[in-house]
């Protein structure tokens, strides 16, 4: 209690983590595909990929939605009047005492679990223009195929194509899976 910065997030990750309403709904929502179509139009953020064993290897994209942003509540009340004496920045104040801080909000992580690992194209700024998921050639496995392009322009899209998938799950923010940042 003695911190607000970020309460309201931590207070919804954790009911995630341990309500058992919200354990069983995620349970049930990781055991089938997920609609990918949701994501077309998210900027990517942070991709980066971990090697599991010899054949297994987890690709990460962390694409956030341009559209949000966070709302600030000001302290403008408490300046009515500026001082020499005691000098504290306004902004200061705004991001220490602000409950609602998400640095995540808006970002969903696509993990995709895959059968070797392979280079991909660098796509960091780039907006998410389509997804299709398949069956691969050799009928094993899915083939899933990101395509990236700058928002503005039709052409210098970089596909990304995975042919070997055997997973994948799209994690919100809250969910106690999803890692912001590669550690």
């Amino acid at each position: 209690m003695s911190r607000l910065l970020g309460y309201r997030t931590r207070v919804i990750k954790l009911l995630h983590l341990i309500y058992p309403r919200f354990r069983l709904t995620l349970a049930q929502k990781s055991s089938f595909w997920p609609d990918l179509n949701n994501l077309v139009g998210r900027v990517c953020t942070l991709h980066w990929t971990s090697k599991i064993s010899r054949q297994q290897c987890y690709f990460y994209f962390k694409l956030k939605d341009p559209h949000t942003s966070q709302q600030k509540y000001k302290h403008t009340e408490f300046f009515a009047e500026e001082s020499d004496d005691f000098c504290v920045s306004r902004r200061l104040l705004d991001d220490l005492s602000d409950i609602n801080h998400n640095t995540e909000q808006g970002c969903k992580l696509l993990q995709v679990l895959n059968v070797g690992w392979c280079q991909l194209q660098p796509v960091l700024g780039l907006r998410l223009k389509s997804v299709s998921l398949s069956v691969s050639n050799e009928m094993k496995h899915h083939k899933l195929c990101l395509d990236f392009g700058p928002p503005a322009s039709k052409s210098s899209d970089i596909r990304v194509t995975l042919n070997s998938v055997l997973n994948v799950k799209v994690l919100n923010w809250w969910n106690p899976q999803y890692k912001g940042n590669p550690a």
